[in-house]
């Protein structure tokens, strides 16, 4: 028995992916309540086809696995640099 698709879901500015066995995407809500999930894809169970979507599909797979959902953020979380003040010498 081939396992179940895994449903693809994106943050409306895509830079957090939710990967789920529901095809609503209902059990995400509990993951992350704060977020609003747009339907993107669905995908057989495994890494080459995860992979489109995650750096790392076998955690994924296996996190949906054992849970029944996976989110992670998929874009660089962007944090201004700030040059250290130069000491007075």
């Amino acid at each position: 028995m081939p396992y179940a698709p895994i449903y693809v879901f994106f943050t409306p500015d895509r830079q957090i992916c939710g990967l789920t066995i529901d095809p609503d995407g209902s059990n995400l809500a509990r993951a992350a309540p704060k977020l609003q999930w747009r339907y993107c894809d669905h995908v057989p169970r495994a890494p080459d086809a995860v992979s489109k979507y995650v750096h790392d599909p076998y955690l994924a797979i296996k996190k949906v696995a054992a849970h029944g959902f996976y989110v992670v953020r998929v874009s660089a979380q962007i944090i201004p640099f700030q040059p250290r003040p130069k000491s007075a010498q």
